[in-house]
């Protein structure tokens, strides 16, 4: 499971909303071994990326996650919906995970 929303529980493609494409991409994204080492919170409008902590947070885990950065943010762009990477731990970590950043949307308010 790579999907959670804010409660930890698994997200399903309802929940997803908007989002669910952008997810979709990031689970397709390439990583070493075909490892996918993040795990993502939907918290409302705010994809929180966490390490899933499997393996160690090496230089490859860390392009794998720019990887899947990426998938997020390109395809949410294509969709027209628009935001900014943010740096702030929401706590929702365990001993098993670890928080890398956040994709948080801007609406045309918060210009």
């Amino acid at each position: 499971q790579l999907f959670y929303n804010k409660q930890f529980t698994p997200l399903s493609p309802d929940e997803a909303g908007i989002y669910a494409t952008a997810l979709e991409m990031v689970r397709l994204a390439p990583s070493a071994s075909n490892g996918q080492p993040w795990i993502l919170i939907l918290d409302e409008d705010t994809v929180h990326f966490y390490h899933n902590g499997k393996t160690d947070y090496s230089k490859y885990k860390q392009l794998d996650m720019g990887i899947a950065f990426s998938h997020l943010e390109l395809t949410l762009n294509h969709q027209n919906i628009h935001g900014k990477w943010i740096r702030e731990d929401p706590c929702y970590t365990s001993s098993k995970t670890g928080y890398v950043a956040s994709w948080t949307r801007i609406t045309p308010s918060d210009s």
